[in-house]
């Protein structure tokens, strides 16, 4: 670079006036090179890792950009907010960038509270990614609030209940992104679904929220429910004592709350079979999707689409495999019915 520099100033040399400018226009605006692919990395999530797992470029003009953050360096979290202010929302990586090394710190930073010191600054930062991952995908302002206040006034009622409030203070406590992400956005997905299917009634909103905030509370704790990203197969593989605590924290939640008059019978039956009717992948009892009702039909596809995405690292080029698979998982029995409503809910996810 400096070499080439030099070269343009020499006065021996003929002036090189296009090649100085082409330099400098390289180096302030970035360089233009059609054989390298950006993926774009929301800032919010790029504020929730301890470190830059790769170089990270903003966005020039179409096919220019511009490096600002150097691999490994702490995140500049003030830099990162100074460009949010003046709207940037995306900073870029380079295609292989983002497989080979973003994937797994990615999706490590969205299911572990590890790395931050605050809980609070924790639970901030989880909102942050997920809101905005919603909104990217064009899911309107008014769902988002609406789902709030469902989740809000659901969980305010059921507090009343003094076990079912510890539950949900052991939810509180183990404050794991995945754990608390997952939920709310099945609940969000369940509702996306149930417009379609014509059934956006406040009785099934108020069920749906509540069967995701409360479904995975069967587990001893957030690290643990993260095991719902895996394989039957790969549970399987598991320790005797947790493989047994994942297979069984659905039915044994619903079977700790089958006394409570605040929970219905439709929420109970969810919590229970959140896991079941998909096939080979289904457990703990393989129940046939034939015996699963609508509304389990609809969580569960929606469950199934939240834990994949966590699964995928929310990486934008993958979601729409993720919804096909998830399509082609539940194509039996009761989910027929429910199909066309997921596939319409989802339509614009590319």
């Amino acid at each position: 670079m400096v070499n080439r520099l030099k070269r343009c100033l020499v006065f021996k040399e003929e002036p090189k006036r296009i090649e100085l400018l082409s330099f400098l226009f390289d180096e302030l605006y970035g360089k233009e090179d059609p054989n390298q692919e950006f993926i774009p990395i929301n800032i919010n999530l790029i504020l929730t890792l301890s470190r830059n797992p790769c170089h990270f470029y903003i966005k020039i003009t179409e096919k220019r950009f511009l490096k600002l953050f150097i691999e490994d360096d702490e995140i500049n979290v003030s830099k990162l907010k100074g460009y949010q202010e003046k709207d940037v929302a995306y900073l870029y990586v380079l295609k292989d960038d983002f497989y080979s090394k973003c994937n797994d710190l990615f999706r490590g930073s969205l299911i572990s509270k590890n790395m931050h010191t605050e809980n609070e600054d924790f639970v901030q930062k989880a909102n942050q990614v997920i809101h905005s991952f919603l909104i990217d995908f064009g899911i309107s302002q008014s769902l988002i609030k609406e789902v709030h206040q469902v989740i809000d006034e659901s969980l305010k009622e059921l507090s009343k209940d003094n076990e079912i409030n510890d539950l949900l203070l052991k939810f509180k406590g183990n404050e794991s992104m995945f754990l608390y992400g997952h939920s709310y956005l099945t609940s969000v997905f369940c509702t996306m679904v149930a417009e379609k299917k014509g059934w956006k009634t406040m009785k099934t909103l108020q069920a749906f929220a509540v069967a995701s905030m409360l479904h995975d509370l069967g587990f001893s704790s957030g690290d643990t429910a993260k095991y719902e990203t895996n394989t039957l197969k790969e549970i399987e593989n598991c320790p005797k004592t947790l493989r047994e605590e994942i297979l069984n924290h659905g039915p044994r939640l619903a079977e700790q709350l089958s006394n409570k008059t605040k929970i219905s019978e439709d929420v109970l039956k969810i919590i229970a079979h959140h896991h079941e009717g998909k096939g080979e992948e289904s457990y703990p009892r393989n129940i046939s999707s034939l015996h699963i009702s609508q509304m389990e039909c609809i969580f569960n596809m929606s469950h199934e689409f939240s834990v994949g995405l966590y699964a995928i690292a929310f990486n934008p080029r993958k979601i729409r495999p993720l919804i096909d698979k998830v399509v082609d998982r539940y194509s039996t029995g009761n989910y027929k019915a429910i199909i066309n409503a997921f596939k319409d809910a989802f339509s614009d996810f590319q």
